[in-house]
């Protein structure tokens, strides 16, 4: 079992150190290279590229220290996996409620374009700070006040799971539900709007918001189908030791990241590419 985690930690590494160097060329070259355009409309995505590159960086240090933990028992030392895991729990919760945010403002853009188009910019984009600071501070209280975590971690501590007791446990999974119901069904509203409503309007705007709307649909696909359902479908197995293949759950989750990273990068170099060839007025 050991070199089954091994492999699964490896692979889980590779992937993720692919997923934040991607994420992190993508902000390199629209915010300092400026080689690749840069879109108002796009200000939320980038947003998502920024929590992306240091998510699965935290994400890849922890893999590294797991990695070392199975070679040599002296690198274990106690409480480090929770300073190693709680600061990718705050970052994921940031993640998946940005998700959230990007698809309704889509949804909102996509089937009320006018009432989008005049009113959005009245909007700051500060009040979805205040929504995702309002979540994480949500958890962090259900986490430490109300369910009463400490950060006393047992030293043969290696996961989540164990980092955390039974009250947060539950509250967990049924926040990765919520999510991933809200996510699936405005994944289905903005299905609609792409593949349909979209080529009813041809214009100019519509191209932006079709861009926008299609990073947000690939997003919250990929969240609901790699990130939150195969960790739920693990929960459902209890004679499964979670130690021996809880590493498993991190290989969807990695990899439909380096795929949406890999998605994001075709087509705003796409645009790019557009842009370099369409003629001058």
């Amino acid at each position: 079992m050991v070199v089954l985690v091994i492999i699964t930690t490896v692979i889980s590494l590779t992937f993720s150190e692919t997923t934040w160097l991607l994420n992190f060329y993508l902000l390199y070259s629209i915010f300092c290279k400026k080689n690749i355009p840069f879109k108002t409309e796009l200000a939320l995505v980038y947003c998502r590229f920024a929590v992306d590159t240091l998510f699965y960086f935290l994400f890849s240090i922890n893999k590294i220290y797991l990695f070392s933990r199975q070679i040599s028992e002296k690198v274990v030392i106690k409480n480090l996996i929770f300073l190693l895991i709680w600061p990718i729990l705050l970052v994921g919760t940031v993640r998946s409620t940005l998700t959230f945010l990007v698809t309704m403002d889509r949804v909102i853009g996509s089937f009320f374009p006018i009432f989008y188009y005049n009113h959005r910019h009245k909007l700051s984009n500060y009040i979805f700070l205040i929504f995702i600071s309002s979540v994480v501070i949500l958890d962090q209280y259900v986490l430490f006040v109300y369910c009463k975590n400490t950060d006393d971690i047992p030293l043969e501590c290696d996961n989540f799971h164990c980092m955390i007791n039974q009250c947060f446990n539950n509250y967990w999974k049924r926040h990765e539900r919520i999510a991933c119901i809200l996510l699936g069904c405005s994944s289905i509203l903005l299905f609609l709007r792409l593949f349909v409503l979209t080529y009813c309007q041809q214009t100019p705007n519509n191209h932006s918001l079709s861009k926008a709307t299609l990073f947000a649909l690939v997003d919250s696909t990929i969240i609901c189908l790699l990130n939150i359902l195969p960790p739920f479908i693990f929960s459902k197995l209890p004679k499964i030791n979670f130690r021996n293949y809880g590493p498993l759950v991190s290989i969807p989750r990695c990899g439909g990241s380096v795929i949406e990273g890999l998605i994001s990068f075709k087509i705003l170099t796409r645009e790019k590419q557009a842009s370099q060839i369409s003629p001058v007025n």
